[in-house]
């Protein structure tokens, strides 16, 4: 399989020890973890974060992307899975997706997502499972534009907030309208 995406407007790549940089300036902006932190995450946080996005492709074969605007390579966010580590799906990953506020409004984490998701499936890796928090309007809408299911509503443990639990679990791929 591949180690690189391409949209029409993004590049989706394995993260790199020399992101950490970038990757600690959108952990820095409040907004990018705002659902459910509250708040900017650390520069420790970024380099943990870092740290286990690149053990989890080296242990799985996949996981979340680094999404980067084609145009320059610069970097925007994440999409992509994870191990789940909350709720209770047996043997789901966890599909997330984050973008900077720069590059928020434009249909860019659409197009992340949808292309993370479509790579999911040409995987083999299911059921896809999204955790979203009450109030997170932009997630909950792109749940249902990929596909998503409603599962349940859950508190979460950590945080002690409403999410909202969707699942794709089928074998029908993903309309790759925007992958090239």
């Amino acid at each position: 399989m591949t180690d690189e995406l391409i949209t029409a407007r993004l590049r989706l790549r394995r993260w790199r020890p020399d992101d950490l940089g970038a990757l600690t300036a959108l952990f820095a902006e409040p907004s990018f973890s705002w659902h459910p932190f509250r708040r900017a995450r650390s520069p420790e946080e970024a380099a943990r974060f870092l740290e286990g996005v690149r053990d989890h492709w080296e242990r799985h074969g996949f996981g979340r992307w680094a999404v980067c605007a084609r145009s320059d390579g610069r970097l925007l966010g994440y999409a992509g899975p994870a191990a789940s580590s909350w709720p209770p799906v047996p043997r789901g990953w966890d599909i997330g997706w984050r973008l900077a506020a720069r590059a928020r409004g434009r249909g860019l984490g659409g197009e992340a997502a949808g292309a993370a998701v479509a790579d999911c499936l040409d995987r083999g890796v299911r059921p896809l499972v999204a955790v979203v928090e009450s109030g997170n309007d932009a997630s909950l809408r792109m749940c249902h534009r990929l596909g998503m299911r409603e599962l349940d509503t859950r508190t979460h443990p950590a945080f002690g907030t409403a999410h909202t639990v969707f699942v794709l679990a089928d074998d029908r791929p993903l309309r790759r309208r925007d992958a090239k």
